[in-house]
């Protein structure tokens, strides 16, 4: 502000002088000393000052949610909005840039920042794509004319192609992290561009660098701060396996009424084995990142970046998601569910837990618990049952059984032949042992 408004600068340095523990005062106390009374005297020996358009009009402060933790970002929250209030403080706009973290969010959802601020969310309708293209081609450009390595790029002309600006800009989804972290590392000096853009492209893979360094350290910060990140990677498993059944809404709703997300939650909830509320409270401070609660997507990603970075363990680490291993606990969670809703046989929960079972057993990694789950079915009279009564309930068709067989021959355990057998003779033998079940 010193430099941007000279007259204030005497009254900064003043301030500093008789106090010089200033810094470590109160962030109200430090606001008022070297913000707003600096500004008053400012205006006090020269009225006009603030109407000339040589002066800067705005305050900007970028990146909120990177402060220290979530009580210092609410008092900074505080502190300008009660200096904004006091209508001869500032007369300036106050820029506030960060990303929509649950805290903050709620913050301008009520009180006197709800009735003094704008909000202005950097979705589709700015065109985003089209900057980002612009971003990329001039990036491009730059290192095509300045880099030196220049000479080793082939066919310059027609580096990079249209298919690679496209694929760049789709793994944007918009926002300019992902293209600002692949020009840096393209622009390196040390190595040659083309053969990093390999690497972004995934045609190659380099074993010492790690082409998205400041794109996983935001994720890993992120992710650091959840509260109950176990069951938060569980819940974002579901979406990465394409696990439908319960992945999208499973009853007939308006996904647009006010009680979708906690029918929905509760849903998940349950097939997990949660307790009530888990799902709202664990994906809270991953809000930034994924959306909660979007009709026909309640669980979606803001950034398509995010699945690659979860899928690979070199870059995400403890928060890796092993998707074989994912789909053998989704498996398990649908038998169980199957054997728990036997009596309800029919039940929009029983229909889901098979459906859920068909699509996660062929993927799944063969872990001894999900093959003791399996031949339990052998015992199991949820299944059985399911195969005497397919006939009778459109839900489930005819041949569900044999899809079910074949589901677990094309699985990774090594007798799954052998295993999908064992299932269909035990079946043939409980309808021979209840011939009465199966006329009726």
């Amino acid at each position: 502000m010193a430099l941007s408004i000279p007259s204030t600068r005497p009254h900064i340095e003043e301030a500093i002088e008789q106090d010089l523990a200033i810094f470590t005062r109160s962030l109200e106390a430090q606001a008022q000393r070297l913000i707003v009374y600096p500004l008053q005297q400012a205006k006090a020996l020269n009225p006009d000052i603030f109407a000339s358009d040589t002066l800067p009009h705005l305050i900007l402060i970028d990146g909120l949610d990177e402060c220290a933790d979530d009580v210092v970002q609410s008092r900074i929250l505080d502190l300008f909005c009660g200096i904004i209030g006091q209508q001869d403080a500032i007369p300036f706009i106050v820029f506030i840039a960060s990303r929509p973290e649950r805290h903050i969010r709620s913050m301008f959802d009520c009180g006197d920042l709800n009735h003094l601020t704008t909000r202005i969310g950097l979705d589709s309708s700015f065109q985003p794509d089209a900057d980002i293209r612009l971003f990329l081609t001039e990036k491009f450009d730059e290192i095509k004319s300045t880099h030196p390595f220049k000479r080793l790029i082939p066919n310059p002309d027609l580096w990079p192609s249209k298919e690679v600006i496209d694929m760049l800009i789709e793994k944007s989804s918009g926002q300019f992290i992902f293209p600002s972290t692949v020009s840096k590392y393209l622009q390196s000096r040390r190595h040659r561009p083309d053969e990093r853009l390999k690497i972004i492209c995934g045609i190659s893979r380099s074993a010492n660098e790690a082409p998205y360094a400041a794109l996983d350290a935001l994720y890993i910060h992120i992710f650091s701060s959840a509260m109950d990140i176990a069951s938060a990677l569980r819940i974002i498993a579901l979406k990465l396996t394409g696990d439908g059944v319960v992945l999208h809404y499973p009853y007939k709703a308006n996904p647009y009424s006010d009680n979708y997300l906690s029918v929905y939650s509760e849903r998940v909830e349950r097939f997990l084995s949660f307790g009530p509320g888990t799902m709202e409270y664990c994906m809270a401070d991953l809000e930034s990142i994924i959306a909660v609660g979007a009709p026909y997507n309640p669980v979606g990603f803001f950034h398509a970046s995010l699945s690659d970075f979860l899928l690979d363990h070199s870059r995400s680490g403890e928060y890796h998601i092993d998707i074989a291993a994912a789909h053998a606990e989704f498996s398990i969670c649908h038998l169980r569910h199957l054997e728990a809703e036997q009596p309800r046989f029919g039940s929009q929960m029983f229909i889901n837990s098979w459906e859920g079972l068909l699509h996660n057993v062929s993927p799944a990694e063969p872990t001894p618990e999900l093959r003791q789950e399996i031949e339990g079915l052998k015992n199991s009279m949820a299944v059985i049952d399911c195969y005497v009564h397919a006939r009778k309930h459109d839900h489930i068709s005819a041949h569900s059984f044999d899809k079910l067989l074949t589901a677990i021959c094309s699985s990774k355990f090594p007798d799954a032949r052998e295993l999908s057998e064992e299932i269909r003779l035990a079946f043939d033998e409980y309808q021979k042992s209840k011939p009465s079940s199966v006329e009726s």
